[in-house]
C-alpha cells in the first residue's frame, strides 16, 4: 500500500515532454553543483553574520545557530539555519522552512527524474532498483512515459551528498581502496574526509527500499531513513527521436530527494533524535540526556522553536522571505534583499544546432545580481552584494566524439557559473564604516584540449599527460580593511583545479607582507605512499570532477616574512594520508631544524580515527 502511494506521488510529476525551454535548465546551467568537491580550501568564515565564503569561486552561504544547548554529551542539540546563495531561476529542491533559508538538519541527498524517484540501474537478482545503498551505481533514467528514453544519469543526478552541518558536504564515494583498513562490503560508501556508509533495509516513513547508516571518522553514527521529495528544477535536454531521425525535446521533471537524519549515537550510547511530522517538518529534537528543542510551524513556515522557558520567534515578509529572528531577550537578527534576486536571466541561446552539435560552443552565461541586507543582534548592519559570474577550467577533456553515445552535450564542461560575493560592508553605531572587496581573476587558458572521457563506465579519470598542459593559476583577490590578500588556486582539470597554491598579503600601499606557498604530493609519488590514490571512485558515470576522491596532501608549506623564510616539510604520512614525520626549519642564523614524529590510534573497529599518541 505504501509503494503505492509513493509511486502516485511521484506519477504527478512525470516527464514534461513539451515544456518551454524557458521553464526549464540545460545541462550547462547547473554544472558548478558537479564541482563542489573542487574547493579545496576552508571557506573564509565570519562569526559576525554566519557569512562562509569559498574564495575559489565566490559562492557564499550564510549558517547562523539560534539555539544550541550544551548537554553531558558532544552531540550537539542545536535549532540552525542556512541560507545557500545560489540560482533559483527554477526550483532548487531546498528542504527550506524559513523561506529562503533552510533548516538545517543532517542528510543524505541527490537530484532523480521524478518518475523513477531514487530507483538505481540494477536488476532484480542483485536486489532490485531499491538497492540504492548496498549496490553502488547511478539512479535509473529510463523514462517511460516518453517511449522509454534514457536520460543520460551524468546530467539528471550529481552524485549522492552527505551533509553534516558543521562538519562536512561532500559527495558519498564507492568504497573501492584496498589499502584502506576498511570493510567494503559492509561499508559500500565513503568520502573523501572518511565518514563512510551501511546500509538498513527500509525507511522510516514508507518510501521503498533501502537507506543509510553513515559513520563519521570520530565514531559518530547517523541514521538517515527519513524521506522527502521536492520538486526541482526542470531539466531541458534535446534527444535523438525513438524513430533514429531528427530529435525531439525530453524536458525532464527532476525530484530532489533527501534522507534526513531521525538519530545520532556516540560510542558511548548517547542519543540525538530528530522528529518529523507527515508533512515532512521537523518538530523536535531531544536528547538522552533531557535536552529538548520544539519547533512550531505555521503552513510551510517556521513560526517558533523553543528550548524550555525561552522561544525564538520568526516573522516573514508577505512574499514568504525571512525577515527577522526574534531571541527571547528581544534582541533581533533582521533580514532584506535591498536589490535584485537569486532569480537569474537566461541569456538567448548561442547554440542552435541539434544534437550531436550541441559540444561545439559554450553557452552564454545567464546574469544576475543580488543584494542582501543582515542585521545582527549586537546593531551591526552587514551588506552583501553578489553578481552572477562563470569560472574557467583549463586543461578540460573535449569529449565530443569519443565512444559515449550520449555524447550530445559536453559531459565536462570548462566553465561553470555561480552567485559570488563582490563586496561586504559593515555599518554600525560606533563603528567605522568597513569594506571588502572580491576580485576573482578569472584567466582564460586553453578550456577544452582534444582528448576522451573513458567509455564505458567504470571508469578512472582522464589525466593531462605532463605539466607543461598546465595554466597558470588563478589569482583571487581580497581588498579588506587592513590590507589586500592575493589567493592563488589552481584551474587545471584533473591536476590542481581548486587547491590553493600560494597566499599572498599584501599592505594596503601595495607592499609584499607575507607569502604562504603550498606544494602538493605529486602523482609521480603516490605509488610509494602507504595511502591509496583515491580515497574511493565516484559513482557517477563520468567523472565530473576528477580530484573528487584523490588524496594529494600539502607536503612542504614555505611561509616568507621580513625577509626570512619558514618551511614545514612533511616527509611521511600513514594509511589516512596523516602527518607522521614533519620537519620545521628556518633560514635564521643559529636556529636548527625540529623534526616531529608523531603516531596516531586509528580505531577501524569503532572507526575513530586520528587520535594522536
Amino acid at each position: 500500500m505504501r509503494h503505492a502511494m509513493w509511486m502516485g506521488l511521484l506519477a504527478l510529476a512525470s516527464m514534461a515532454a513539451h515544456a518551454q525551454s524557458s521553464s526549464a535548465v540545460e545541462p550547462y546551467e547547473e554544472y558548478g553543483k558537479h564541482l563542489r568537491a573542487a574547493q579545496e580550501v576552508t571557506p573564509l568564515t565570519s562569526n559576525m553574520f554566519g557569512d562562509q565564503v569559498s574564495l575559489y569561486n565566490g559562492a557564499t552561504e550564510f549558517d547562523v545557530t539560534d539555539i544550541d544547548l550544551p548537554g553531558n554529551s558532544s552531540l550537539p542539540v542545536r535549532f540552525a539555519r542556512r541560507l545557500e546563495v545560489d540560482d533559483r531561476r527554477q526550483p532548487t529542491g531546498n528542504l527550506g522552512g524559513l523561506g529562503e533559508w533552510d533548516i538545517e538538519v543532517p542528510y543524505i541527498d541527490g537530484v532523480f527524474a521524478a518518475e523513477n524517484g531514487w530507483e538505481v540501474q540494477n536488476n532484480a537478482g542483485q536486489g532490485g532498483v531499491y538497492s540504492r545503498c548496498s549496490v553502488v551505481t547511478p539512479p535509473y533514467t529510463v523514462i517511460a512515459s516518453l517511449n522509454n528514453i534514457q536520460e543520460p544519469a551524468s546530467q539528471i543526478w550529481d552524485g549522492n551528498q552527505l551533509h553534516i552541518p558543521g562538519e562536512t558536504s561532500e559527495e558519498l564515494l564507492q568504497n573501492t581502496e584496498t589499502k584502506l583498513p576498511d570493510n567494503r562490503t559492509t561499508y559500500p560508501w565513503i568520502t573523501k574526509s572518511f565518514y563512510h556508509a551501511t546500509c538498513a533495509s527500509s525507511t522510516a516513513n514508507g518510501y521503498p527500499g533501502e537507506s543509510f547508516i553513515v559513520v563519521s571518522p570520530s565514531g559518530v553514527r547517523y541514521t538517515f531513513n527519513w524521506v522527502v521529495v521536492n520538486p526541482d528544477s526542470v531539466l531541458q535536454y534535446q534527444a535523438p527521436a525513438p524513430s533514429g531521425t531528427g530529435t525531439i525535446n525530453a524536458d525532464a521533471n527532476r525530484s530532489r530527494i533527501f534522507m534526513l537524519a531521525t538519530e545520532v549515537d556516540d560510542r558511548f550510547g548517547n542519543w540525538v533524535k530528530y522528529t518529523y511530522n507527515s508533512a515532512n517538518q521537523l518538530t523536535a529534537i531531544t536528547a538522552n540526556d533531557g535536552r529538548e528543542i520544539d519547533i512550531a510551524w505555521s503552513g510551510g513556515l517556521v513560526q517558533s522553536a523553543t528550548a524550555g522557558t525561552r522561544t525564538w520567534t520568526y516573522g516573514y515578509t508577505a512574499g514568504g522571505s525571512l525577515s527577522s529572528v526574534t531571541r527571547p531577550d528581544g534582541s533581533q537578527w533582521t533580514y532584506a534583499i535591498v536589490s535584485g534576486s537569486l532569480k537569474t536571466t537566461k541569456n538567448p541561446d548561442n547554440d542552435k544546432n541539434p544534437p550531436s552539435y550541441h559540444c561545439q560552443i559554450d553557452a552564454l552565461p545567464n546574469t544576475g545580481s543580488f543584494v542582501y541586507a543582515i542585521g545582527a543582534p549586537s546593531g551591526a548592519q552587514g551588506t552583501f552584494s553578489f553578481t552572477y559570474q562563470r569560472s574557467i577550467r583549463t586543461n578540460v577533456p573535449q569529449d565530443c566524439t569519443d565512444a559515449n553515445p550520449d555524447t550530445m552535450y559536453p559531459n565536462v564542461y570548462d566553465f561553470f557559473d555561480n552567485f559570488a560575493l563582490v563586496s561586504k560592508q559593515i555599518t554600525g553605531a560606533g563603528l567605522t564604516t568597513q569594506n571588502w572587496g572580491y576580485n576573482y581573476g578569472n584567466n582564460g587558458g586553453v578550456g577544452y584540449v582534444t582528448a576522451t572521457v573513458p567509455f564505458p563506465f567504470p571508469t578512472e579519470t582522464y589525466i593531462p599527460q605532463s605539466a607543461s598542459c598546465c595554466e597558470p593559476p588563478k589569482v583571487v583577490t581580497v581588498a579588506s580593511p587592513g590590507d589586500i590578500t592575493k589567493y592563488s588556486f589552481g584551474i587545471n582539470y584533473g591536476v590542481d583545479e581548486g587547491r590553493l597554491l600560494q597566499t599572498e598579503t599584501d599592505s594596503l600601499s601595495g607592499q609584499v607582507v607575507k607569502t604562504v606557498t603550498n606544494t602538493y604530493l605529486a602523482d609521480s609519488q603516490i605509488a610509494s605512499q602507504a595511502f591509496p590514490d583515491n580515497v574511493g571512485l565516484s559513482a557517477q558515470p563520468i567523472y565530473k570532477n576528477p580530484l573528487v576522491g584523490r588524496i594529494r596532501p600539502v607536503v612542504t608549506t614555505t611561509t616568507v616574512q621580513d625577509g626570512d623564510t619558514y618551511t614545514r616539510q612533511t616527509n611521511a604520512f600513514d594509511v589516512f594520508a596523516q602527518a607522521t614525520d614533519v620537519v620545521r626549519s628556518n633560514n635564521i642564523a643559529g636556529q636548527a631544524s625540529i623534526e616531529e614524529q608523531t603516531s596516531y590510534l586509528n580505531d577501524t573497529s569503532l572507526w575513530v580515527l586520528g587520535l594522536p599518541q
